[in-house]
């Protein structure tokens, strides 16, 4: 969550169907931009989950998640995937594509980098610095996608930036 020092943040989270939630605090690190990073153990395999993202205790994002199946020897299905752009112009605003991917019911889903295309808007002219809030304006609007978004909200999907993401 992208939301800067000073604020309390929390990842609020429970199994589908369940009623008590478990909580855990997040702090933003102010050497990655004011991000945060948080590992939770002991999730269930093959499970829905919902969650809440509170910034100074209001909600700001809900989602949901399924984790990985347990492990087993033997087959399995995955998905692996790169060069989204869901760009208005030149990419592809609308991806029904995802729709399929979800008939196919993988395990699991790699997204191998390029998930967004960074442009001459999300940097500065004079220092080429990046501008952080376009990077997290194009990541929101790919997630935003409603088939996209319906693939990463049920199928556990694990995720590289390669060289367009930053």
């Amino acid at each position: 969550a992208y939301h800067g020092q000073g604020k309390t943040m929390q990842l609020v989270y429970r199994r589908f169907g369940d009623t008590i939630s478990n909580t855990v605090q997040m702090f933003p690190r102010s050497n990655n931009n004011n991000s945060t990073l948080v590992t939770i153990r002991g999730l269930d395999a093959n499970t829905h989950y919902i969650y809440e993202i509170r910034v100074d205790f209001k909600v700001v994002a809900i989602g949901q998640v399924k984790t990985a199946p347990a492990f087993k020897e033997g087959k399995f299905e995955y998905l692996l995937t790169s060069c989204m752009d869901i760009d208005e112009y030149k990419g592809y605003p609308e991806q029904p594509v995802w729709k399929h991917v979800l008939d196919k019911n993988p395990d699991f889903a790699i997204l191998a980098g390029d998930t967004i295309y960074l442009t001459e808007q999300d940097w500065t002219l004079d220092t080429r610095e990046v501008i952080y809030d376009r990077v997290w304006y194009r990541n929101m609007k790919q997630r935003s996608e409603p088939h996209f978004a319906k693939v990463i909200g049920s199928v556990p999907t694990y995720a590289a930036w390669d060289d367009h993401e930053y």
